[in-house]
C-alpha cells in the first residue's frame, strides 16, 4: 500500500527528528566518555608505573596489585633455596619448583 505524498513527507520529518535526537544523545555520551578517560588518565599519570618484583611486569601507578601475577605492590619476596626463583611472600611453595618456603617456618618439626 503506497503512502500519500503528505503522509510520506510527515513520516520523513518525524524520522529526521528522531535521528537528530539520537545524534544529540550520541554526542552527550561521547563527551561523558571523554571526561571519564581524562579523569582516568589524570589519576594514572599522577602515580608513576611500578615494576612487579615477582614477574617484572610494568603496572599502572594506581594498580594495587600486579595485573599478571597478582602480587601486591611493594610486596616482599623470598628466594627459593632449591631453584633461586623470587617468590611472593604470601606463597608457601615455590612457583617454579614447588619446594617449600623454609624461611617462613618459625620452627621445624623433627620426627624420630
Amino acid at each position: 500500500m503506497a503512502m500519500a505524498g503528505e503522509d510520506c513527507k510527515e513520516e520523513i520529518r518525524l524520522l529526521r527528528q528522531q535521528v537528530e535526537i539520537l545524534q544529540a544523545r550520541v554526542r552527550e555520551l561521547e563527551a561523558a566518555r571523554r571526561q571519564q578517560l581524562t579523569a582516568s588518565q589524570k589519576t594514572t599519570q599522577s602515580q608513576p608505573p611500578w615494576t612487579c618484583e615477582i614477574c617484572t611486569y610494568e603496572n599502572t601507578g594506581v594498580s594495587p596489585e600486579c595485573a599478571i601475577c597478582h602480587s601486591a605492590k611493594n610486596n616482599q619476596r623470598w628466594v627459593c633455596h632449591v631453584c633461586g626463583f623470587d617468590n611472593n611472600e604470601l606463597t608457601n611453595k615455590c612457583q617454579v619448583c614447588e619446594s617449600g618456603n623454609v624461611s617462613s617456618r618459625s620452627h621445624r618439626i623433627v620426627c624420630d
